[in-house]
């Protein structure tokens, strides 16, 4: 399997599949006003999601289950301790649902910017 081209992010209406290689190639921006199906093992990733499904394949067949909300907790805490039980993954799982969750509702933090230092031009001696 080789890997994806990155995503294209621009405002064409087009319904054609795209995929990407990196999860945080620009999905946001693609998943205002599109549906965007993400596959990843990275927690800080997938509490960024509306619904989880979890695949699971035995003997050769693949199952695909809808999460519930007790569900993505403990599925996050799995992929971020992996164990499910403990109770201090599933703090950590919750608390990354309810800040994606806030993210989702008032925009990400912006970046403080620093402010440039001003360039001296180099002055000729005459």
């Amino acid at each position: 399997m080789s890997k994806a081209p990155p995503v294209r992010t621009d405002n064409s209406r087009d319904r054609t599949t795209r995929s990407c290689n990196s999860a945080d190639t620009g999905i946001a921006r693609l998943a205002a006003d599109r549906q965007v199906l993400v596959v990843t093992h990275l927690p800080q990733i997938a509490c960024f999601a509306d619904r989880h499904l979890r695949v699971r394949k035995q003997d050769g067949i693949a199952a695909v289950e809808r999460l519930d909300d007790d569900q993505r907790v403990q599925e996050l805490s799995r992929m971020l301790a992996g164990m499910s039980d403990s109770d201090t993954a599933r703090s950590h799982a919750q608390e990354l649902l309810a800040e994606a969750s806030a993210q989702r509702r008032d925009g990400p933090e912006q970046p403080v910017r620093r402010a440039r230092k001003a360039r001296s031009a180099p002055v000729a001696a005459g």
